[in-house]
């Protein structure tokens, strides 16, 4: 009885060393895979509001808001006489209120293909004469108006929009 005693014995050990072994195997890969997944997080630090900063928070989110506002006066349907002919009534305007000029593309709503692309237009200024870099056939057609205001530095900003309009080829 004895040798039953200690084979069963060894045989619990044994078995007891390949779980304890495959436990700590586990959990260190556990580990390795949160410090692989937290090591490339950017380190974010949200203000604590409080009565004492209230006002600078709210003066900060003001700034940011007022800096990423943007107004245009355009209209949505561009008439040209052809394909090859500039507009008669497109219109595209950086408002006088903005704070960064900015260029836009015009691309095809159904391909995405870009049919014009402008110059830098100033804060104050506006284009009312586009002449397609495309020439079109006689019809209708969806387009977008994508927006992409340039800060101080002369870099593009994260802050862009787009508009849907209609360009329409007389002949």
């Amino acid at each position: 009885m004895t040798q039953k005693t200690n084979t069963t014995g060894k045989k619990l050990e044994t078995k007891h060393i390949i779980l304890i072994f495959g436990s700590l195997i586990i959990i260190c890969a556990a580990i390795l895979i949160a410090i692989f997944l937290l090591k490339d997080k950017p380190e974010t630090v949200t203000p604590v509001v409080t009565a004492d900063n209230l006002t600078q928070i709210q003066g900060e989110i003001k700034d940011k808001v007022a800096k990423g506002m943007f107004m245009t006066h355009m209209n949505t349907t561009w008439n040209f006489p052809d394909g090859k002919a500039a507009s008669s009534n497109a219109v595209m305007g950086n408002a006088t209120g903005n704070t960064y000029p900015f260029w836009f593309t015009l691309t095809l709503a159904d391909t995405d293909e870009a049919i014009y692309q402008s110059g830098l237009l100033p804060v104050g200024q506006q284009l009312s004469e586009i002449k397609l870099d495309k020439d079109l056939d006689k019809g209708t057609y969806p387009a977008v108006v994508n927006i992409q205001m340039i800060d101080e530095n002369g870099e593009e900003m994260e802050s862009n929009m787009g508009f849907n309009i209609t360009l329409i080829v007389e002949n």
